[in-house]
């Protein structure tokens, strides 16, 4: 990104590169289909030359001074929640008799109970319970996406259960595959005997200061092909491009998993296309309003990606092939065009050099039709008035 090397060199720029790299080759996960957990926690004061790759995933959330206290742990068993350990007055429908459930319970001065309340005596009940399960397995840690309600927090820490709360959605997933378990998704009583195939182990949670931010550290007790990219960045302005720049990156990357097809780069497509659209232009003569307008837009398109395609490749050859010097001559563009594509596909991959990811050029070319066919409209809009 040209925005990205504002305020970095190119030694900073290749350095964030090579990291990047790095951390995403170790997370290819064996199934190339499931995407790799590659996290992304920005450090913003120390040079970029410090960043850096590791295996542990680090949680960036506010932490309580409970948790600090409680920390660091070492080889806990941890439950994954994805759902609320909160009061959800939505999440179950009470057609038992709440005298069943013990635990919490509200009470009315005259001793009738409202729908309400009677929804909060069986949210409070299933909630005590679910503790009191955690309690029996051994769990020493509950990582939940959402919040955790203030009684439920207090009887987790009250059976020495670190409590930690508003994980984002990105990081509850890396904590799973962390401990190799998939998160609690719903609550009720049915769910219950299930629970405990929703918790993992993990060889240690620490508490990690980066300058003036604190983070938890949960180290993996076995590889599963997990980085996190730790990002730094003299100040803010440089930090938000460099962050923006890495995660567009990593879906990229992503993606040539998904779909690894590869043609030749360095503005070698982006020429072929462009002589293609000048081959199609019919030629100067009778031609009505509407007609000379549609060559003008193809004819600036085409010449719009020519220029992207010598801006790329610095000098004038794309992928080992030459470019007419007299490109605007228009009785050259077919045989041009003929024998750079018949070139292009005779070439092997050390002769292309660059490479593009198929999916990534679609992408970009139908970006650019989009763009050419409403400044199109817009032309015709002005002609025509």
């Amino acid at each position: 990104s040209p925005k990205a090397k504002l305020g970095t060199t190119e030694v900073e720029v290749d350095h964030v590169c090579r990291t990047l790299a790095e951390a995403f080759v170790l997370s290819i996960p064996a199934n190339t289909f499931e995407k790799p957990h590659v996290g992304l926690v920005t450090v913003t004061g120390p040079s970029t030359k410090e960043t850096y790759r590791t295996s542990s995933v680090i949680v960036d959330i506010p932490i309580s001074c409970e948790t600090e206290r409680l920390l660091p742990i070492e080889s806990p068993s941890v439950a994954v929640f994805n759902t609320s350990l909160d009061v959800d007055m939505e999440r179950n429908a009470v057609s038992e008799n709440l005298s069943q459930y013990s635990g919490v319970s509200v009470e009315t001065v005259d001793g009738a109970l409202t729908s309400g309340e009677a929804t909060m005596n069986f949210e409070l009940g299933l909630l005590s319970d679910v503790v009191s399960l955690l309690a029996a397995e051994g769990v020493s840690v509950v990582a939940c996406q959402k919040t955790i309600h203030p009684y439920i927090k207090q009887e987790l820490v009250r059976r020495s259960i670190i409590p930690i709360e508003r994980v984002s959605r990105i990081h509850i997933d890396a904590v799973a595959a962390c401990c190799g378990v998939q998160p609690v998704s719903a609550l009720s009583r049915t769910t219950l005997g299930a629970l405990k195939s929703h918790i993992g182990t993990v060889k240690g949670i620490h508490l990690r200061r980066m300058k003036r931010k604190a983070v938890l550290n949960f180290e993996p007790a076995v590889d599963r092909s997990m980085q996190t990219v730790v990002l730094t960045a003299p100040n803010e302005l440089v930090m938000e491009e460099l962050a923006s720049s890495c995660r567009a990156v990593f879906e990229l990357l992503a993606s040539a998993l998904h779909s690894p097809y590869v043609v030749p780069g360095g503005g070698c497509i982006e020429l072929i296309l462009s002589m293609l659209i000048k081959s199609q232009i019919p030629a100067a003569g009778a031609l009505s309003r509407e007609e000379r307008l549609t060559a003008k837009v193809l004819e600036s398109f085409a010449s719009t990606l020519a220029s992207v395609a010598r801006k790329v490749m610095g000098s004038r050859r794309v992928g080992g092939c030459a470019e007419q010097e007299n490109a605007g001559e228009d009785h050259h563009h077919q045989e041009s065009f003929a024998r750079l594509w018949k070139t292009s596909r005779g070439l092997t991959s050390k002769q292309r050099g660059l490479l593009d990811l198929v999916l990534s050029k679609l992408g970009a070319i139908e970006y650019a039709v989009d763009a050419a066919c409403n400044l199109a409209r817009v032309d015709r809009t002005i002609v025509y008035q």
